[in-house]
C-alpha cells in the first residue's frame, strides 16, 4: 500500500495544558499515577515533557473518536493508533476502502495532530494469533536495540502489523540506519518502514 501523509499546521501545546485536558478526560489521579509509571521513560525521551504527554492525549482522543463513530464498528475495523511527536500512525485493517479515509479524517480532527501516516490495509481483520506474532516481533526488535551498545533505544517507537515494522522517533540519520538494520534482521519481518524525524545537531 502506498504510504500517505496528511499534514496539518503545527500546534504547540504546553505540558500543563495537556495535563489539564487529560485530567478532565480521565480524572486527575489516574493521570498522576500514569505519570509516575512512565516517568523513567519520559526522562530518557528526546521529546519535551509537553509533547510526551500530548502524544498520550492524542492516542486517547483518536481511539475515542474511532470507537464512537457508527461507521467504524468492531466488525469492520481493527485499528491501532500510535502518536509520536504529534504525528499519528494508523495501522491495522478495515473492510472497506472508504473507512481508511474516515479514520484518517478523524485523527486529523484531533487538536495538536500535525500529521497522519495512514497504513491501514483493506483486508479481513487479523486473528489474535497474527497479532501475537506481531507483538513477538516487536519484542525481539526492542531486545536487539537494548543490547546494542551506545544506541538510544528509548528514542524509538516500534509498531509491527502483519509482519511490517514501523519505526518512529527523533534520531540522527546514523541512528535511523542502525535501527532499520536491527529491525530487518529479526526473524519474521517482511518489511521495515521508516517514519523518523531527523534529530541531527
Amino acid at each position: 500500500m502506498t504510504q500517505r501523509l496528511y499534514l496539518l499546521r503545527p500546534t504547540a501545546l504546553k505540558c500543563m495544558a495537556a495535563t489539564g485536558i487529560l485530567c478532565c478526560l480521565a480524572g486527575c489521579f489516574p493521570l498522576v499515577a500514569g505519570t509516575v509509571v512512565t516517568g523513567g521513560t519520559m526522562l530518557n525521551d528526546p521529546r519535551t515533557p509537553g509533547n510526551f504527554v500530548d502524544d498520550e492525549r492524542i492516542e486517547l482522543l483518536v481511539n475515542g473518536k474511532i470507537a464512537d463513530d457508527q461507521k467504524l464498528n468492531k466488525q469492520n475495523r481493527h485499528i491501532n493508533v500510535t502518536s509520536y511527536n504529534n504525528r499519528v500512525l494508523l495501522t491495522g485493517e478495515v473492510t472497506e476502502p472508504e473507512l481508511q479515509e474516515l479514520a484518517s479524517r478523524l485523527a486529523l480532527g484531533v487538536e495538536g495532530v500535525r500529521g497522519v501516516f495512514s497504513e491501514l490495509r483493506v483486508a479481513p481483520l487479523s486473528s489474535l494469533g497474527d497479532r501475537s506474532k506481531d507483538s513477538y516481533i516487536t519484542g525481539k526488535i526492542k531486545s536487539r536495540m537494548l543490547l546494542t551498545r551506545d544506541f538510544p533505544s528509548s528514542h524509538i517507537k516500534i509498531v509491527t502489523e502483519a509482519r511490517v515494522v514501523y519505526l518512529m522517533g527523533l534520531v540522527t540519520p546514523e541512528q535511523a540506519d542502525i535501527a532499520a538494520q536491527l529491525a530487518r534482521r529479526a526473524a519474521g519481518v517482511e518489511k521495515v518502514v521508516r517514519l523518523f524525524e531527523d534529530r541531527s545537531p
